[in-house]
């Protein structure tokens, strides 16, 4: 998902055999075991199996339906309590987890136009016991049709204020005769009326019975694993919070959707249509899906779709000599990197006919170097929606097999909007889709990896992004120089902007509140900003340089922190996305790109199909990291201490900021005349002095670049564990020009790139180009004003 305008704690016994014997500061539990057969689409021992038969009604939110689901107990524990996420009942009422957050979270909290919910009408048992003897389907005469017992479970309240009321009701615990042994499996079946919400946080409908985005829609089973720091096997089944995504165990589906007969032809899901529609009785469409191995089973309808349908074929999109990097460093020839093909499905909105082109083009390129990199996409078809205009709040999200994008009419071309949330979201499909991570407590593990491939594709699929500004709802070329005043609805400042009226609370006659005194449009916020011709163009020369935006503000948790319990949105979109982005991109220079293309392909066919934790990502980084390190002038070699480094980096909340704190040129003590002043200036020999200083607590290497008046450059390395660092040279021949720390950009974690580098004296080139287009800028400012006199 991209972020809405918008973790096993690794244990004595892994710091021992993973890192050595080094101490790690915090306490680490053991990485998991990998899954038995990884990188197919058939695990030895399936865990889930799901059978839907649902109809839509001619509303097109409400759907009624069976879930038989059959469970094997994938543990040594026995459990006797099924709990299922019902995640559509987020949006029933205030009370929901998910509407309280949101009212701590949100300045004006948000909800659905109207409610949107699930009723779980009865659940009965079909079959329970030992795996073996048993075929699937197959029913116990003693057990069938038993009705079994369950209820919501209570969940504490969310913090902040919310009214009373009932229960969050998004988890349900299913009460069971008899316990699920270890290996055992149990097959039941919940009768179930889902409404979905108008177009609201991810789902729900346009409203007026067309577009329909169906996620979240019934009653799944949570995990049922041993927990991070060992023990007994629990069920890992959290409510809908705020800040967190979803979680869940691969399955085969098996879906068949009724749908009323305006939207035969218009339906994209999760699996494989597996026949032609069939008409029913009463003039319905029966649509038979299946789907292999996926987490989690979506589907969207629309009659307005335009459905468009295109294989996916390498040779059409084939970037030689990435190909052959990725072949050696993997020791193999290039044809054996190269992707298979797939069926490339995309349902588009009519008025974005437009584009077609582009969508397919980013699926293409997504699907090829993500391929090209990790490994194949192995799934039939991936089938990208196009959001109603009415419904794009459903944009911009990831699902098995279907994602979904969104566009503006007008967008330029090198602004990359849909090539960047298309890239983005079918991405996923390799991380979140496969190597499926608890994102209750790691969403990064998915979401940051998916923004660091993400930000590498873009950058070598496009040109660089150029930045846009907004005049009249059209996206233009260019970047305002400065942005209009804006404040919060709640500050009081937003009075002298004659945004809102706000006013305090006077206990206990008046609660506080503001009164919205107008709302900024287009051309009010474009006369604030000035005209377009002040507007520069601008563009970004690497694609990761724009996540640096981050480090504007305080980062409040360390990455090790549960996703769903950081300070706020805000940190949630640093520790989700951009930080392990930054992270993931700052190891990869590090470590250089051999050895970094074999550890991520490493980590991603070891997990396929798998639940990977940190300290799993932590054991291949070692692996792959070992005898790795910087390297300087003079054949110096520093080797790279991994294990500090993950410490710092996951656990740790430190600051990195390398600064060049000093650059002196002085005449040498040996020539008296140039220090009484006499000889000339120009002339050596001189005492040399660079200082390097650490601003941050983040301890790590770094080089450090010296140039010379004649051209000659010279790398050092300084370790970083102590404050500071110093060069000192007596009786030099020549100058130093020019100090720079890290100067090939390896720590894209450095906060504050503007102090990484000193000059003896100013560089009169690049001073006089600011200055000039800074009267420029000046210039047009004052013939706008001037003629509106």
């Amino acid at each position: 998902m991209l972020p809405v305008p918008m973790a096993r704690t690794l244990g004595a016994v892994l710091a021992l055999a993973l890192f050595g014997p080094k101490t790690i500061a915090q306490e680490q539990p053991a990485a998991t075991s990998k899954p038995a057969v990884a990188g197919t689409l058939a695990p030895a021992a399936k865990t889930l199996r799901y059978h839907l038969q649902v109809r839509l009604q001619e509303d097109g939110r409400t759907i009624d339906g069976t879930c038989r689901l059959t469970w094997r107990n994938p543990t040594e524990q026995a459990t006797s309590e099924l709990r299922f996420h019902v995640y559509n009942n987020a949006w029933a009422d205030w009370n929901s987890v998910w509407l309280r957050q949101a009212r701590m979270f949100e300045s004006q909290p948000r909800r659905p136009r109207a409610w949107g919910e699930t009723t779980l009408h009865r659940v009965r048992l079909i079959e329970s016991g030992a795996t073996e003897g048993k075929t699937q389907g197959e029913e116990d005469p003693e057990d069938a049709g038993q009705e079994l017992p369950w209820h919501y479970l209570a969940q504490p309240p969310a913090p902040g204020p919310g009214p009373g009321g009932p229960m969050d009701r998004t988890v349900a615990q299913l009460t069971l005769p008899q316990p699920v042994a270890g290996g055992d499996r149990i097959t039941v079946e919940w009768e179930f009326t889902t409404v979905m919400p108008p177009a609201f946080r991810r789902s729900g409908s346009d409203g007026r019975g067309g577009y329909l985005h169906a996620v979240q829609w019934y009653p799944k089973l949570g995990v049922f694993e041993v927990p991070e720091g060992g023990g007994p096997a629990h069920w890992n089944c959290l409510p809908y919070h705020y800040l967190t995504e979803f979680y869940a165990d691969f399955a085969d589906f098996q879906v068949e959707l009724t749908l009323p007969e305006r939207y035969l032809g218009k339906v994209g899901a999760t699996g494989s249509l597996l026949s032609d529609p069939e008409r029913q009785a009463d003039g319905g469409w029966l649509h038979r899906f299946s789907a292999t191995n996926v987490h989690d089973f979506a589907w969207t309808a629309d009659p307005d779709f335009l459905v468009f349908q295109r294989s996916f074929q390498a040779r059409d999109h084939r970037d030689q000599t990435e190909e052959e990097k990725v072949a050696k460093a993997l020791g193999k020839h290039p044809s054996e990197v190269v992707p298979g093909s797939t069926q490339m499905i995309l349902l588009l909105q009519p008025e974005h006919r437009e584009y077609r082109e582009r969508y397919f083009h980013a699926m293409a390129k997504t699907i090829y170097y993500y391929g090209l990199w990790y490994g194949p996409y192995p799934y039939e078809t991936i089938t990208l929606v196009d959001p109603a205009s009415d419904a794009r709040a459903t944009g911009g999200m990831e699902y098995p097999r279907l994602v979904t994008g969104g566009v503006y009419k007008g967008n330029p071309e090198r602004w990359l909007q849909p090539e960047g949330i298309t890239v983005h979201e079918v991405g996923h499909q390799f991380w979140y889709g496969m190597v499926a991570n608890d994102e209750f407590h790691h969403a990064w593990l998915d979401e940051g990896f998916n923004s660091y491939s993400t930000h590498r594709v873009l950058d070598k699929a496009w040109p660089p992004q150029r930045q846009t500004y907004d005049v009249w709802e059209h996206r233009r070329y260019g970047r305002r120089p400065a942005p209009a005043p804006a404040f919060a609805g709640n500050d009081a400042r937003s009075f002298l902007s004659l945004e809102s009226l706000p006013w305090p609370a006077v206990d206990p006659w008046l609660p506080s509140g503001q009164l919205a005194l107008r709302h900024h449009g287009s051309l009010e916020v474009f006369l604030a900003e000035l005209p377009f011709l002040t507007y520069y163009p601008e563009v970004e020369r690497h694609a990761f340089y724009g996540l640096r935006s981050s480090f504007d503000f305080h980062w409040n948790d360390p990455l090790a922190k549960p996703s769903y319990q950081v300070l706020g949105w805000e940190m949630r979109t640093v520790n989700g996305y951009r930080r392990p982005a930054l992270m993931l991109e700052s190891l990869a220079r590090l470590m250089g790109e051999e050895a970094w293309i074999r550890t991520l392909r490493d980590f991603y066919q070891s997990w396929r199909f798998g639940h990977p934790r940190p300290a799993d990502f932590a054991q291949t980084l070692q692996i792959h990291g070992e005898g790795l390190g910087l390297r300087a002038s003079h054949e110096a070699f520093l080797p790279l201490d991994w294990s500090s480094l993950w410490n710092q980096l996951y656990f740790e909340n430190a600051g990195l900021d390398f600064a060049v704190k000093r650059l002196l040129n002085q005449p040498s003590v040996t020539d008296a005349k140039k220090i009484d002043g006499f000889a000339d200036p120009e002339t050596g020999p001189w005492d040399v002095t660079v200082e390097v200083i650490r601003l941050g607590d983040f301890r790590a290497p770094v080089q450090v670049e010296i140039l010379w008046q004649d051209g000659q450059r010279e790398w050092h390395l300084w370790d970083g564990q102590t404050n500071w660092w110093r060069f000192h040279q007596e009786n030099s021949p020549r100058r130093v020009q020019q100090v720079i720390v890290d100067p090939q950009r390896q720590w894209l974690l450095d906060r504050n790139w503007l102090n990484n580098s000193l000059r003896d004296r100013p560089e009169r080139k690049r001073s006089r180009a600011t200055g000039l287009r800074t009267l420029l800028w000046a210039q047009q400012i004052v013939h706008y004003f001037g003629g509106l006199g």
